[in-house]
């Protein structure tokens, strides 16, 4: 999801410069025809250009506000396109940092750091609207005769569209994801190595001494009847450790026995 991020910004980049926003639409005479034409001159829609006659007002001294808004839109839509390239690099780091096993507090940060791109999308999606409305008042200031058309450079809007709903499910899965895991981090590891831990670096050796012992079983001999000679019927007695009950066939005394449940060896004499 952090490497879509990163992917879609760096096509919306490009796309601001490589098409022009709008064009200029006027009715004109054919120089062989002399048939009346329409033409479309979309020179002035070019993001550079629009920036060069926005530095150079004073050739178009009637729009010069017009022109400044609408390459400050432009700039703005290309400036969150930048930003949001940024911080979809930090994401893609947490990634990375995150797979590493290692300062996980950091990665899971950096991914978090990650969800600020959907603010960028809103500010470019109203720079959007903006410019719209900043292009009705250039035709309006601009010529009686001429009518602004926008376009054909649509795709900054649709790369946007599709960065605003990565980042949505971006925020949606990471971001949980990441805050639950600093939530644990910072309220449950302390809690663990204070009580958990040394509880059982208490019972361990405790466990060892449990272990390594070889106590013998005591047969129990049911009442009123003789002492049964060995066979091979089962018997169950009752592990003196951890309390299991095993299932044995007495066909000798001495009788090893070993416990399939804590591994405790005996004898059944």
């Amino acid at each position: 999801m952090a490497f879509t991020l990163v992917v879609v910004s760096i096509i919306g980049l490009f796309t601001i410069p490589l098409f022009p926003w709008f064009g200029l639409k006027s009715d004109d005479t054919h120089s062989d025809t002399g048939e009346k034409v329409t033409v479309i001159e979309y020179t002035y829609g070019n993001s550079g250009y629009l920036h060069m006659l926005a530095e150079s007002s004073f050739l178009f001294s009637d729009v010069e506000d017009e022109i400044e808004d609408l390459d400050g839109d432009v700039s703005m839509i290309s400036l969150c396109f930048w930003l949001s390239l940024f911080f979809g690099i930090i994401a893609i780091g947490g990634v990375a940092l995150y797979r590493t096993g290692k300062a996980q507090g950091t990665a899971h940060v950096m991914l978090l750091i990650g969800s600020i791109i959907i603010v960028f999308c809103i500010i470019a999606l109203i720079s959007h609207v903006t410019f719209f409305i900043h292009l009705g008042d250039f035709e309006d200031e601009f010529s009686d005769d001429s009518e602004i058309t926008y376009g054909y450079n649509y795709f900054p809007l649709i790369f946007l569209i599709i960065l605003l709903l990565a980042s949505i499910a971006y925020i949606a899965i990471v971001v949980p994801f990441s805050k639950r895991a600093l939530s644990q981090m910072t309220y449950g590891g302390g809690y663990a190595d204070q009580y958990q831990y040394p509880k059982y670096q208490q019972q361990y050796p405790q466990y060892q001494q449990q272990v390594t012992q070889t106590p013998s079983y005591q047969y129990q001999q049911p009442s009123r009847q003789p002492p049964p000679r060995p066979s091979s019927l089962p018997t169950e007695v009752s592990c003196p450790t951890c309390k299991y009950v095993i299932a044995v066939k007495v066909d000798r005394l001495p009788k090893p026995i070993r416990c399939p449940q804590c591994g405790t060896r005996g004898f059944i004499e």
